[in-house]
């Protein structure tokens, strides 16, 4: 596929206020990070690997070769350890959760400390209201998370854990919740051609349409002069340029058998986190912050597109393909997707044009009895409560 990219500038610049990415699990959620920002004191001199890429909240360990240790274990046993995060972005943390080693040996953190920093230099103890260091409550079992809050929020950029009593050995596995902080570029726009056409629905979506535009380029610049414009179409009928921009980017993954061109603004791709899976031929983000249906298609739409529609197996299959490599998000696989029961029908968006496949739902499914909104799970779509707090999954 080819890919073009139009990088735009303008003379004026737009004040916009910092975008939050929230998450449960800002180390190893769909926003995570990489093994590289996991880092360690020490690391136990053992055949297996114990290294701090082995402490991401419920990871099992690995019996392949080289095998892996579910956890980490420090190689000094004393109070001046710690397991450590960078984030990709300055990150308001709102607290922390623990495990212990997934097995074979009772080791966990029964309590520990929580230091922050913004330059990997400078390092800050999280207090307590005394005045003294805020001793946080750890394990009692190598398996049950334990959570704890972090009040007052911190903002930071590196943050430790440091382990101050243990069972055994100083081992953990850990993640953290709170916010990214995306901060945007104002007076530059990239927009990516995309290889979708574009659904009925963006109609409702439309920032403006003109006849005269003289190119592609052109099109772009009045996309970037509009600070709602998402995502513009380019096409000449019969040799009449047309230039539409919309405020967001709901499409259709398939081949266009038009001269239309659509772009997607990528800068606010980017910020958000959305990917592409070409397999399954979705554009898509997971939101790890547990919500009713309602206030969960509110964060989708603030993000630009809306609840996924799951409309045949193999989009239902990518999806569960892509949630299986995330350990922390096969805990509770069930993800808000589009679909409600209304006037005796189970349909995508509310009416009876788009009624939702019976081959897609899950054994014993759908059942207005459990409610009238519609989940993802492993075997299938779901009916569910619509007040039910739940993880979502946004795109197209």
């Amino acid at each position: 596929m080819k890919l073009v990219i139009l990088i735009l500038s303008s003379i004026a610049t737009y004040v916009k206020t910092d975008t939050l990415l929230c998450s449960e699990y800002l180390v190893s959620g769909f926003h995570g990070v990489e093994d590289e920002a996991l880092t360690a004191s020490s690391v136990h001199d053992h055949p297996i690997d114990c290294s701090p890429r082995n402490g991401r909240l419920f990871y099992p360990g690995d019996d392949f070769l080289p095998k892996r240790l579910g956890g980490w274990i420090s190689n000094v046993i004393d109070t001046d350890q710690f397991i450590q995060v960078t984030f990709h972005v300055d990150t308001i943390v709102t607290g922390v959760t623990i495990q212990g080693r997934y097995r074979d040996f009772n080791q966990w953190v029964k309590s520990y400390y929580v230091l922050h920093s913004m330059d990997n230099v400078t390092w800050t103890t999280v207090m307590s209201q005394n005045g003294s260091p805020r001793l946080f409550n750890g394990n009692t079992d190598m398996n049950t998370p334990v959570t704890s809050s972090v009040t007052p929020n911190i903002t930071a950029r590196h943050l430790r854990i440091n382990p101050r009593t243990w069972e055994w050995y100083p081992t953990m596995r850990f993640d953290v919740s709170g916010c990214q902080i995306k901060q945007q570029i104002g007076g530059l726009s990239e927009y990516e051609l995309k290889n979708v056409t574009l659904s009925e629905k963006m109609g409702n979506h439309t920032v403006f349409s003109l006849m005269s535009s003289r190119s592609v380029v052109d099109c772009g610049a009045m996309c970037h002069g509009h600070i709602t414009c998402m995502s513009f179409a380019y096409e000449a009928p019969n040799g009449v340029p047309k230039c539409t921009g919309y405020d967001a980017w709901i499409v259709v993954h398939e081949s266009s058998t038009s001269s239309m061109d659509v772009f997607v603004n990528k800068d606010m791709l980017d910020t958000y986190g959305y990917r592409e899976d070409q397999e399954a031929a979705i554009l898509y983000n997971i939101v790890e912050v547990r919500q009713d249906q309602g206030s969960a298609a509110k964060t989708c739409t603030s993000m630009y597109t809306r609840l996924m529609v799951v409309d045949t197996l193999t989009r239902m299959e990518g999806l569960n393909r892509i949630i299986a490599k995330y350990y922390v998000l096969i805990q509770d696989f069930r993800y808000f997707v589009a679909g409600t029961y209304t006037s005796t029908v189970w349909s995508y968006l509310g009416d009876t044009g788009d009624v939702i496949d019976s081959d897609l739902w899950s054994p014993g499914n759908p059942d207005q009895g459990q409610g009238h909104c519609v989940m993802l799970t492993q075997t299938g779509l779901a009916s569910v409560d619509c007040q039910e707090q739940l993880f979502a999954i946004c795109g197209n």
